[in-house]
């Protein structure tokens, strides 16, 4: 892409990154809020917030592959059906496991 629409993608593109990072600073930031909350210890929660950055990468390997190879629309929507179920599935967990399971699982299928 050149002139106007370009900038103007690469800087959205820009901004989402920032707020993504800035999503992940903020819980680092919480971490004893957390430990306590769940009745784990610092370690724990920063071991969770380590897997899913992580598994960040793994995702993206593997969606990145099914889209060389199917295409960009069943790989983006198997993604997104995949992520709306492991929400819903960590929504009210009162335990570490099933959330960051989940956040990691999630990660991993590319979101």
């Amino acid at each position: 892409m050149s002139g106007f629409h370009g900038q103007l993608t690469d800087g959205l593109l820009a901004l989402l990154q920032t707020w993504d990072a800035f999503d992940f600073f903020t819980v680092s930031l919480t971490v004893a809020e957390l430990a306590e909350t769940f009745g784990k210890t610092n370690t724990d929660i920063t071991w969770g917030i380590t897997l899913v950055l992580m598994f960040r990468s793994v995702g993206s390997i593997l969606f990145g592959i099914a889209s060389d190879r199917y295409g960009r629309k069943w790989p983006f929507i198997l993604n997104n059906v995949l992520f709306i179920i492991l929400e819903l599935v960590s929504n009210d967990s009162m335990s570490l496991i099933p959330p960051v399971s989940c956040d990691v699982t999630a990660r991993c299928v590319g979101t």
